[in-house]
């Protein structure tokens, strides 16, 4: 008569601390990077919506016939933009931002981990009903990301 044997599908005790031993040491390497990646997504986007939105600005005034206006505070880490009122003595308007459908005040602190660091455009700057700028040069966010508006044409670009 033979016996038979159960076998034995669980796993051992070796077995299991390799499993989570081999687990930490991935997810030491892997997890400092999927950080990494948010934040390079998270000012992607910010860097996209900014340019969007002076695009905007400039469009409005072409289409509009109405001179517009972008303010950058690098301080509160925000921009809004808008156009003059009418007649010419009144008082700055702020505009709808398409995308959220409320007043463009933008603030980056939203978007955590991005910040205006800097810009050289005196503050701000007008479109023209022409779509020209008034002044051109750059706004840095993160030190590493660069818009650039071109003094004549207006063109929006980022290195």
């Amino acid at each position: 008569m033979r016996k038979s044997y159960r076998k034995n599908n669980g796993f051992t005790l070796l077995e299991l601390i390799l499993i989570i031993a081999i687990t930490g040491i991935v997810s030491l390497i892997v997890l400092p990077n999927i950080g990494n990646t948010l934040n390079n997504v998270k000012l992607k986007i910010v860097t996209g919506k900014l340019m969007d939105d002076i695009r905007y600005v400039q469009n409005y005034a072409i289409t509009n016939h109405h001179n517009t206006w972008v303010a950058i505070d690098v301080g509160s880490n925000s921009y809004r933009y808008g156009i003059y009122g009418t007649p010419p003595n009144a008082d700055p308007q702020i505009l709808i931002d398409p995308s959220t459908n409320q007043l463009a005040i933008i603030d980056l602190n939203d978007y955590s981990g991005v910040s205006i660091t800097s810009e050289s455009l005196n503050g701000g700057f007008d479109f023209d009903w022409f779509g020209k700028p008034t002044n051109s040069g750059q706004i840095v966010l993160n030190s590493t990301k660069i818009v650039y508006i071109e003094d004549e044409t207006g063109y929006v670009y980022e290195n």
